[in-house]
């Protein structure tokens, strides 16, 4: 398809939102719209993500010639059949749809970052694996150098002997980190790493659902934290920037993530051990058994305490907030993680009127295995 704004006609959303849409594509009859009517399945998601990256256009076209979508001068045009079909086979209610169809499908090739970004992403991603696959697509001469450098570099600067010192070497080795070439090597990648990523906290999950509250929270702050990003991924790669043990009036709360720029997540963690329910089976006259669901101690302990959490970030002073590195206060919702899934079918029906009854989104570690799988096969699906 060959591109020109002036074939789009332009929609806007709130007074300060625009999307494009192709002129000669008939979205009216997509959409199902019989009114005029500005919104459509997950465009949500999509003004969300534009209102994170305003610099940024959507066109949208039902061309078949754009698979996915295509990195145009002004921003992306995109294949509304198929954003909406990667949406729907998400299977995650959230605002980060639109952040993950373009985060899983880009070229990363064409995206230009900041030095900061890029030495964020190296420092939070690159494993040993990773450096020596970027290492590879170096020049013979530079692999050499480095080579070099590390089989004779020293503990102290200055010894006898002594080629390069282990200083000389780490800025030496930076320098080689900053370079265009190794940069692509990790960037081109994300989509792979974050696969491998996943997979390794998926298992860690999947072996440790017998453990307590704290074996997960000592594996999240492992080594001071420099892991807590990655391992934080297990709650959904929609949140982002979790902190972990803050505290609102001097009371500490689990987790506190952003969902998009406007949305903070409270997350507070039980273990996977613990049980959900007390139930009790108690003899009746005639023989019979009766079943009762109690919440279990853990749970009945679990809500008030997340609630009050809630409560404290909301009267906290601005300048509490501030301390977390946040603007402003912004709570969307509460989350508590606990136990697993019952294969009953009476406790599943309990555990369902539970969470529709709760002003709290109530989830087990075998959701977050659940989850964690469907997103490992989107991310698969869109490397092939």
């Amino acid at each position: 398809m060959k591109f020109s704004e002036s074939d789009f006609q332009e929609v806007v959303y709130g007074g300060d939102q625009r999307l494009f849409f192709y002129k000669n594509s008939d979205f009216k009859t997509l959409f199902g719209h019989k009114r005029k009517n500005r919104m459509f399945l997950y465009s949500k998601n999509i003004l969300n993500f534009q209102k994170e990256y305003p610099d940024i256009k959507i066109f949208f076209t039902l061309d078949s010639s754009v698979e996915s979508f295509e990195k145009v001068e002004q921003g992306f045009l995109v294949n509304m059949n198929a954003y909406r079909l990667f949406c729907k086979n998400i299977q995650d209610k959230t605002v980060g749809r639109a952040k993950a169809f373009f985060g899983q499908n880009i070229s990363l090739k064409n995206v230009e970052y900041t030095e900061d970004q890029k030495n964020d992403f190296i420092m939070n991603n690159a494993s040993e694996k990773n450096i020596l696959d970027a290492l590879k697509n170096l020049g013979e001469e530079t692999q050499k150098n480095i080579i070099n450098s590390i089989e004779n570099v020293k503990e102290g600067a200055g010894e006898e002997g002594c080629v390069v010192s282990c200083n000389e070497l780490i800025d030496s080795f930076s320098k080689y980190l900053t370079n265009e070439s190794m940069q692509y090597a990790f960037v081109e990648n994300i989509p792979r790493i974050q696969i491998e990523i996943l997979k390794s906290h998926l298992s860690f999950l999947e072996n440790n659902l017998d453990k307590n509250e704290t074996f997960i929270q000592n594996w999240l702050d492992e080594k001071k934290g420099i892991f807590r990003k990655q391992r934080c991924l297990i709650f959904g790669i929609e949140y982002v920037d979790p902190k972990r043990e803050g505290e609102f009036m001097r009371k500490r709360f689990d987790i506190l993530a952003e969902q998009n720029l406007d949305n903070h997540v409270l997350i507070e963690l039980k273990s996977p051990s613990a049980e959900i329910f007390r139930i009790i089976q108690s003899p009746t006259t005639n023989d019979g058994i009766t079943t009762e669901y109690h919440l279990s101690p853990e749970l009945s302990r679990a809500i008030p305490q997340i609630l009050q959490y809630k409560k404290w970030y909301e009267n906290a002073r601005i300048e509490e907030i501030q301390v977390l590195g946040i603007d402003k206060k912004a709570i969307h919702k509460c989350i508590i993680i606990i136990g697993t899934r019952n294969i009953d079918p009476l406790w599943k029906e309990n555990f369902q009127m539970l969470k529709s009854n709760l002003n709290i989104e109530l989830l087990t570690y075998t959701d977050l295995i659940d989850k964690m799988k469907n997103t490992i096969g989107n991310l698969e699906e869109n490397l092939r």
